[in-house]
């Protein structure tokens, strides 16, 4: 029993390095399933649950910052063109744009 629960704190700890090294390497979706299987693998390890938490925050403000960029470089290159952009905040947080073209939509 003793050999099982050092197998798993030792399998805890490279999960958890490895998804800081995968974060580092500009992977966070890998980095965020490796902290969660650390995380699931042994939910009283503090480092391994602190780095799930920490890795999920920042993948969520940098999917936001992706979108917020793809939102306005689309918005930017439609208005280059000459169309008429409509901006909609949807339930999910997703952002919706239609872009009109011409007189019509």
């Amino acid at each position: 029993a003793l050999d099982a629960a050092v197998a798993k704190a030792k399998e805890t700890d490279r999960l958890t390095r490895a998804a800081e090294d995968a974060w580092t390497a500009g992977e966070p979706d890998r980095a965020v399933t490796l902290a969660a299987q650390a995380a699931r693998l042994n939910p009283k390890d503090v480092p391994a649950v602190t780095a799930l938490d920490r890795l999920g925050r920042d993948k969520a403000r940098l999917d936001g910052f992706l979108q917020a960029y793809a939102v306005e470089k689309a918005k930017l290159e439609a208005r280059r063109k000459g169309y008429r952009i409509v901006e909609q905040t949807m339930a999910n947080g997703s952002i919706k744009l239609t872009v009109q073209v011409g007189g019509g939509a």
